[in-house]
């Protein structure tokens, strides 16, 4: 079972984005534990982890 992770950006100047925060679209809700997660947008990346409870 995947999780799809929709990651959510904001330009803040001409050469800067910011990681606003994501949507986990998660089709089983007995799915549950720690994940990492990897955001990339053009030459931006913000990686972390997250956890479903």
């Amino acid at each position: 079972m995947a999780l799809t992770l929709i990651c959510i950006w904001e330009r803040t100047t001409p050469n800067v984005y910011s990681l606003l925060g994501f949507t986990i679209i998660q089709p089983n809700p007995q799915l549950k534990g720690d994940y990492s997660f990897n955001c990339q947008h053009q030459d931006f990346q913000a990686w972390g982890t997250f956890r479903m409870v």
